[in-house]
């Protein structure tokens, strides 16, 4: 019987054909056969590895031509979404003249500057009436709810959402922009992140349930029990840290400056505006801030005591739960921090001329 190697594979298997019959097996050319159908084999199955790997790399690119393509076609086949991620979020594969290429939200784009004005509408609402709910409601009963605590909870909802957001907006740092979504999320962490966490703890969400529980109990009259009056009273401190939201004001005056620009107001103009409301701002929190300091440091009989020292008539009673009680507190307390700001004393002080 005769052994060919296969066809085509040249020296090797003109030198592998040999008669077998009358063969010892001893024999020298026996082992040489043996050897050179090793040899044969080890060619054949290289040959045969080395045909599957073009194939796979030539399968895969043509895997992902196919995709490219497919994507193409979804963007042609949809053209009213790819125009309105363009038109809303700035998210776009190609570049234009006043935008660049985004895989993100683009800062200027139509949804990044209407989330922009909220934030800021809500950061003024937040540096005007988170002092006041917290100094002037700071004596109130646990199951008595501030006016503007549903409203407190839409701020507290849009604050966590603007966490998340921040994530999937893309950033322009000195003067390039980014829009690698694990670029914008480590400057992000290393950033803000930490200030913007600790400044949006829902309390409100808490109060919101203890308000539910006082109303809805089986007995209202008996209010909560002691260790849902320690949860509250430890969350009440963190009321707080939502103060610190006054620092990103920086974002509102950006804004007030674009609008300024818009409207054409002169810049002296606008920096005479933005001084004027830095003034009475600082006077609201100061009036505040006045009043938490008298709450946390004396009685409740001296404050009662305190504020009726200021009655407009004599022997008239400030009640601290009603809404004109506290009008007179933050009234005496706004007075006394304009009086310190604006005046060199309250009138035992007088200047002399010689």
């Amino acid at each position: 019987m005769l052994l060919s190697g296969a066809s085509g594979d040249g020296p090797l298997s003109s030198q592998c054909t040999v008669s077998r019959e009358g063969t010892p097996l001893g024999s020298p050319l026996r082992k040489k056969l043996s050897d050179c159908e090793e040899e044969l084999a080890k060619k054949v199955d290289k040959k045969q590895r080395s045909e599957k790997a073009a194939f796979n790399h030539v399968e895969q690119d043509l895997f992902a031509d196919v995709r490219k393509r497919s994507l193409e076609n979804d963007d042609s086949r949809n053209p009213m979404w790819t125009a309105l991620a363009l038109a809303i979020f700035g998210i776009s594969s190609t570049a234009a003249k006043s935008r660049p290429a985004s895989k993100l939200i683009y800062p200027y784009s139509l949804f990044a500057l209407v989330w922009l004005w909220l934030t800021c509408m809500f950061l003024l609402y937040t540096a005007v009436v988170t002092p006041a709910t917290i100094s002037f409601h700071w004596l109130d009963a646990e199951c008595d709810s501030v006016p503007t605590l549903y409203f407190d909870c839409v701020l507290d909802a849009f604050f966590l959402c603007d966490i998340f957001y921040s994530f999937s907006l893309g950033v322009i740092f000195r003067g390039k922009y980014y829009d690698d979504r694990m670029w914008v999320a480590k400057h992000y962490i290393m950033g803000s992140f930490a200030f913007d966490i600790l400044t949006s703890i829902p309390v409100s969400f808490v109060e919101l349930t203890v308000a539910n529980a006082c109303a809805g109990g089986n007995n209202p009259a008996a209010g909560i029990d002691s260790s849902q009056l320690r949860f509250i009273r430890a969350m009440k401190p963190l009321k707080w840290f939502k103060l610190a939201r006054i620092f990103k004001l920086q974002q509102a005056s950006n804004v007030m400056s674009m609008v300024c620009d818009f409207f054409g107001f002169e810049p002296r103009h606008q920096r005479l505006s933005l001084l004027g409301l830095r003034v009475l701002g600082l006077i609201h929190l100061g009036g505040c801030i006045v009043w938490l300091v008298k709450v946390l440091t004396t009685s409740e009989a001296s404050v009662d005591s305190f504020l009726n020292d200021f009655a407009d008539h004599e022997g008239e009673f400030v009640d601290l739960s009603t809404l004109s009680g506290k009008l007179s507190a933050y009234c005496v307390c706004t007075y006394f921090v304009t009086t310190i700001f604006s005046t060199v004393g309250f009138g035992d002080i007088s200047a002399n001329s010689r």
